[in-house]
């Protein structure tokens, strides 16, 4: 695996970064997102969607996701089910609760699909 970013920090928050794996690029975060660390979430997920490469988001670091950060993950993703994410529990829960789980492809830290859907992780 080969780094392709250094670590982006906002504000002490929200660490983001990307590496290349055999077979996908994958961007990491890590701390909170919020309305004023949502942006660079963005703009490293846009800047992996550039790279026309397999794209899995491992957010199993993330401690907070709000309303900002899944406006983020909405706007950037092209076609329900084409974005594969890591989530922890927590916030697989909140995915669920919104009834997004079907618009991503959900994993937990292991690489497990979280179905069967509807039930609390």
């Amino acid at each position: 695996m080969s780094a392709l970013s250094g670590v982006a920090s906002v504000e002490g928050l929200l660490q983001c970064w990307m590496q290349e794996s055999a077979r996908a690029l994958i961007v990491y975060a890590s701390g909170e997102v919020d309305l004023s660390t949502a942006p660079e979430l963005k703009r490293h997920i846009l800047g992996a969607l550039k790279q026309q490469t397999p794209l899995i988001l491992d957010f199993s670091r993330l401690t907070y996701l709000d309303g900002s950060g899944i406006r983020v993950l909405e706007e950037c993703t092209p076609t329900k089910g084409t974005l594969q994410m890591i989530l922890p529990r927590q916030i697989r829960r909140l995915f669920h609760l919104l009834g997004l789980e079907d618009r991503f492809l959900i994993t937990d830290a292991n690489g497990h699909d979280t179905a069967p859907r509807g039930q609390d992780n």
